[in-house]
């Protein structure tokens, strides 16, 4: 008999982590570094993430969420993104904000 199979290992509890919400005027400056940055040569990255840190921040999206999003899932007319296969394999609708729909216009 295996007792390895009896035995299950103790969960890891989450008592010792604190979320950090970041303050307003700390969301303010992260969105005036990313909008500030300067267009690379190989990387859309200054395009790309002034949209990416406000899905984020404005839709609640993980970041696997977020980077696995493609054109075809964004409706900008009625601002709506679809994400698919979410957590638990899921797929939900989230509405974009008006600041947001204008960013991803640009």
């Amino acid at each position: 008999m295996l007792v390895s199979r009896q035995l299950k290992a103790p969960r890891r509890t989450r008592s010792d982590f604190t979320p950090y919400i970041f303050t307003h005027e700390e969301m303010k400056r992260i969105f005036a570094s990313v909008d500030s940055m300067r267009p690379h040569t190989r990387y859309n990255s200054a395009e790309v993430y002034p949209v990416l840190f406000r899905v984020l921040y404005g839709c609640g999206l993980r970041i696997s969420e977020a980077l696995d999003l493609r054109i075809r899932d964004v409706d900008l007319n009625i601002g709506v993104l679809t994400v698919r296969n979410g957590k638990f394999n899921k797929s939900r609708l989230v509405v974009m904000s008006p600041s947001l729909i204008d960013v991803a216009q640009k």
